[in-house]
């Protein structure tokens, strides 16, 4: 092993970024897994392709769980710095801390875990020995909001299932769908009235693969509210099975009169979350939907 830790350099695109202008949240999870990547090439003397085409060892991303420290913006570099956590036999946990150029020493803009799995790709086909039956959710009901989409072959990598940083896409924007349902603004509008609420962590546990052609049914629901914070769970099954739990942290903030700072959740819209809440426990049986808007919220 290597002195010194091993750095993956990354620039962030012009389409790494959403319309707060900085760069979309799950993005950071897909560098901290390409970092991943890179690294098992570098340090390990083997690249993922070569482990899947030479020894039928495919790479399972079992867990990412990422924190949030500052933003980064289009055309900068960010140097993403790898450290081994853990290793046993198969498997091994990852450090990714990634510091964007500029920054000054111990200014981290974003630190994640990536717990990988090498296993045979049969296995891999077959779904994780853990991925137990579950029940299929709520997808026909109100309660919880539930959006469903089809894995893409475009989703998919070289052994043949989903690309783990494309589920959490899709997951983070479950949660958005239900922001727009359940509150009545959408996530863009939020940005032009000078407010958002940007993720601090997302954490990404995956259960079983999926593959091209699956049909998976999110459920989000809101299992935390604080003062000035939000908690979403989406849960992603296929076949009535578990595939994967995203459990996400935003802030709610304002940028109205200068840097983005925390405020509370404004009345109305902590009234309907509050009321989806309760939907979701079986508590209400009126459906919290959009109103009509009386000005920015």
């Amino acid at each position: 092993m290597p002195d010194s830790p091993f750095v993956h350099p990354r620039r962030v695109a012009f389409g790494d970024c959403d319309p707060a202008q900085i760069f979309y949240a799950p993005r950071a999870i897909e560098y901290a897994v390409e970092a991943a990547e890179a690294w098992s090439g570098a340090v390990g003397k083997a690249s993922w392709q070569e482990l899947l085409a030479r020894r039928g060892l495919a790479p399972l991303v079992e867990v990412v769980d990422c924190e949030y420290q500052r933003s980064l913006f289009a055309s900068q570099l960010v140097r993403i710095r790898v450290e081994p956590e853990e290793s046993s036999g198969s498997a091994v946990a990852l450090r990714a801390t990634g510091q964007a150029s500029g920054a000054g020493p111990g200014e981290e803009a974003f630190r994640a875990r990536v717990e990988l799995r090498f296993a045979p790709r049969e296995e891999e086909a077959a779904g994780f020995a853990a991925g137990a039956a579950s029940p299929a959710g709520a997808a026909a009901g109100a309660f919880p909001f539930t959006r469903t989409f089809r894995v893409r072959w475009g989703e998919c990598g070289p052994a043949g299932t989903a690309y783990a940083p494309r589920i959490v896409d899709r997951a983070v924007e479950a949660a958005g769908e239900w922001y727009e349902s359940c509150l009545g603004v959408t996530w863009l509008q939020q940005c032009q009235r000078g407010r958002g609420t940007p993720f601090v962590r997302i954490r990404c546990a995956f259960h079983r693969p999926l593959a091209a052609g699956d049909e998976v049914a999110m459920a989000v629901t809101v299992p935390r509210l604080g003062n000035a914070s939000i908690g979403y769970r989406v849960e992603g099954r296929s076949a009535g099975r578990l595939a994967f739990e995203a459990d996400m942290a935003a802030c709610y903030i304002t940028e109205e009169a200068g840097p983005p700072k925390a405020m509370p959740f404004p009345d109305e819209l902590r009234r309907r979350i509050e009321e989806y809440q309760r939907a979701c426990r079986g508590a209400s049986p009126r459906a919290p939907g959009p109103e009509p808007e009386r000005g920015p919220p």
